[in-house]
């Protein structure tokens, strides 16, 4: 399919069908592969919130909204739904869900999910409300809403639960099976037309982002792989990096084509020069989490400083995608340098002037001594952690955070280390003076009882050291002196960052390309 489609002018042949669809047959439609998900739908963007206002709605006799299908043959497929994936057979009737995603899917796993659905709901029989399990669980006048809409289900909980009012629950029951959506049909094989309606459908409520809109344009292109941003976010995600936002991935996707991405733009791509940017996007983006990771001591996305990063090692392994050795180890003091001085905060100006040093003819070695140039501002500017006011959210603590990593840190209760995606910057204790100082933080997963009961009952000294807690702070903490034992840590932890800050900027060290320079200005691997 050509670009020129979007701009082509396209009409239906015949007037959509109206007609009304229940609940109950929407249901079983999906699981009988007659409901599908075209490939440039936008991903699911409901939590369980909107899924339990959705049912509360139909329950309620309440609208909500209309339905819009295009109707063609599908082949056999599976289809992705929340943790479980469900193979459909071929289908010559098959209905598209052109509006509507979110509502459809949400019914579905709501009302035929597992167990472990995160769409899970419950129906209350004596207050007559829908609602998700708590910390306190469910209790036996809660109504699985799996159990609703198969009547077979429904008598079976009942039969187990002979105090809970059955007429209750039959009037739940027929109010959301016999529920009436109404719902348009469009017939056509022209998929320019689906496409355009998917396009006017979608300029109102939420609009579509950036990422979204390209996906729309360019996702199920001739069987294309990845078939659009999402898809190299999936890609990503067993690196262990953590998740990627799509809108984040597209703007590196345009930095591998332009040094100033927030002015480039996707208008006019062909499929052909989709599909290269996509494979050019993935190969980077996955050059770029492995350089973040074993290089430049960055286990997670959550741990990341600033996330101009990004966009210039996207662009650096686009064009460079085999660095020398010496060339990684000076890309890594660029960024630690750039990150400690608060030279990489992402401005406009500041951006374009980064990725301006990675022109897409220059050998690997004049690139990286250029990329090392834009940073020079910031030789003499000592890193100041702040550590009396720790910020999730704010550079300087992410970077304390990082040397906090740097230990090793291993989980209080079982000393197994931890990973990067287990844990939080948690507070040990509340209401004390120093309470959002660092030095009240530690890296670790949620424990039952505290972490300050987890760390008083650890006795393993190297499990202990792992969180740079000393005796000192030890004792402190259990003789009740827990401010002063923060303090005491808050001024180990400011250290521990002076000292990684110092080996990672290598400020007093040779900037020396590799050796191979000197004798071959072709790039080194």
């Amino acid at each position: 399919m050509s670009n020129d489609s979007t701009t082509t002018s396209v009409a239906l042949e015949r007037r959509p069908r109206a007609e009304a669809q229940s609940v109950e047959d929407l249901v079983r439609d999906f699981h009988e592969g007659r409901l599908r998900i075209p490939g440039w739908q936008r991903g699911i963007k409901w939590d369980v919130n909107d899924a339990q206002k959705l049912i509360d709605s139909l329950y309620r006799g309440f609208p909500v909204g209309t339905l819009l299908f295009w109707q063609r043959a599908a082949d056999r497929e599976t289809l992705t739904l929340g943790n479980r994936a469900i193979v459909v057979p071929a289908r010559s009737d098959a209905w598209y869900v052109v509006d509507g995603q979110q509502r459809i899917t949400s019914l579905v796993r709501v009302l035929s999910g597992d167990a472990d659905e995160p769409f899970a709901l419950y129906f209350d029989l004596d207050t007559r409300t829908v609602s998700a399990p708590g910390r306190g669980g469910v209790n036996d006048a809660w109504l699985p809403m799996t159990d609703v809409v198969d009547s077979r289900k429904l008598l079976r909980w009942l039969s187990k639960h002979p105090d809970a009012d059955p007429d209750v629950a039959f009037d739940l029951s027929k109010r959301i099976r016999e529920y009436q959506i109404p719902a348009y049909v469009v017939q056509t094989d022209d998929e320019r037309v689906a496409r355009e309606v998917f396009e006017r459908t979608n300029n109102t409520g939420k609009s579509l982002t950036v990422d979204e809109v390209f996906d729309g344009r360019f996702r199920g292109i001739g069987g294309m792989q990845p078939a659009g941003v999402r898809d190299v976010v999936q890609h990503l995600e067993p690196l262990g990096f953590g998740r990627l936002a799509p809108e984040r991935l597209h703007t590196m996707m345009l930095a591998t084509r332009s040094h100033d991405p927030s002015k480039a733009t996707t208008v006019g791509w062909s499929d052909a020069e989709a599909r290269e940017a996509l494979n050019d996007l993935q190969r980077a983006a996955k050059l770029t989490i492995d350089f973040l990771m074993e290089d430049a001591d960055i286990p997670h996305v959550q741990f990341l400083p600033y996330h101009l990063p990004l966009l210039t090692l996207t662009r650096l392994f686009h064009f460079h995608p085999t660095l020398a050795p010496r060339n990684r180890v000076l890309v890594a003091r660029w960024l630690w340098r750039g990150t400690t001085a608060g030279l990489l905060g992402g401005a406009t100006i500041r951006t374009r002037a980064t990725l301006e040093a990675i022109p897409a003819g220059g050998t690997q070695n004049e690139t990286v001594q250029r990329l090392l140039k834009t940073v020079e501002e910031g030789r003499g500017v000592p890193f100041e952690l702040q550590p009396d006011h720790f910020h999730g959210g704010h550079a300087r603590s992410r970077v304390g955070a990082l040397a906090l990593w740097s230990l090793a840190p291993k989980h209080l209760r079982s000393g197994r280390p931890l990973g990067a995606s287990d844990v939080k910057p948690r507070q040990l204790a509340t209401k004390i003076p120093t309470s959002a100082g660092i030095g009240n933080r530690v890296l670790h997963p949620s424990v039952p009882g505290g972490l300050r009961r987890a760390v008083l009952v650890c006795d393993d000294p190297a499990t202990l050291r792992s969180h740079c807690m000393s005796t000192e702070f030890l004792a402190c903490l259990r003789r009740g002196d827990v401010n002063e034992a923060v303090q005491l840590r808050q001024r180990y932890v400011s250290t521990l960052t002076d000292q990684f800050v110092s080996i990672r900027t290598c400020w007093d060290e040779s900037d020396r390309p590799p050796l191979s320079a000197l004798w071959d200005e072709d790039d080194a691997a």
